[in-house]
């Protein structure tokens, strides 16, 4: 058993669903930012489509 390809293995896994989760997270504050009258409106301009 090569446990190093196995420990390779489990950290690419969690990676990526790290940073699934990251997105997914970040999308939401996304949506819940455009959902929101924001203050920061004049910051942002890219915000508005």
């Amino acid at each position: 058993m090569p446990i190093l390809l196995m420990a390779l293995m489990a950290l690419a896994i969690f990676g990526l669903i790290g940073i699934l989760l990251f997105t997914a997270s970040l999308m939401e504050q996304r949506t819940e930012n455009a959902h929101k009258p924001s203050e920061h409106h004049a910051a942002q301009p890219a915000v508005h489509h």
